[in-house]
């Protein structure tokens, strides 16, 4: 809850400082190289149109293997693979349904949650996103993603008492084999 708190503060506050739309997302360590994405798309006050249709723009090389995990509703939302023997590197669409889910000035969507594989040897770069007119598919606007966090889950408290029980009784056994062969410590 208080990332998502802090995540809409934060989009509030950037989306007074510019004109155009906003991507921000959250980024969860899911294990290996599986990460989840979690973007939210804001229309700051003052933006000359209103946001309808976006696409995220991932890089070729370095993510793959995606599952869309959760859309907005009133939103029709896609991943399609990416194929970098063609130089694709997948993408995200999202498309609002309705005039209920078009997004005005001054509004923002929750969350749109995307699963990937990384490879990329940075800090989750190389996402891009575009604002497009639905019906001419002209880009209204573009730019990177804002990252403003990368969580990585920490272990459960269970993994912990056991693993510290393991050393607390691996240190009993060396303690006890050293008293047996005579060895002072």
């Amino acid at each position: 809850m208080k990332k998502i708190i802090s995540g809409l503060f934060l989009t509030g506050f950037m989306a007074g400082a510019q004109a155009g739309p906003i991507v921000t997302a959250d980024y969860t360590e899911l294990g290996g190289n599986r990460w989840q994405a979690d973007y939210i798309l804001s229309n700051p006050v003052g933006s000359p149109f209103d946001i309808n249709y976006f696409t995220i723009d991932y890089v070729a090389e370095a993510y793959t293997n995606f599952t869309l995990i959760n859309s907005v509703q009133g939103w029709d939302s896609f991943v399609a693979e990416a194929i970098p023997a063609f130089g694709f590197g997948g993408l995200f669409d999202a498309f609002a349904l309705d005039n209920a889910a078009i997004l005005a000035p001054g509004q923002s969507t929750g969350f749109f949650s995307v699963e990937f594989d990384y490879f990329g040897n940075d800090n989750l770069s190389g996402q891009q996103y575009s604002v497009l007119d639905p019906s001419s598919f002209e880009s209204l606007a573009s730019g990177a993603i804002n990252q403003h966090s990368i969580s990585v889950p920490e272990p459960s408290s269970l993994t912990l008492l056991v693993v510290g029980m393991g050393l607390v009784c691996w240190r009993r056994r060396l303690a006890q084999f050293a008293c047996a062969k005579g060895v002072r410590r």
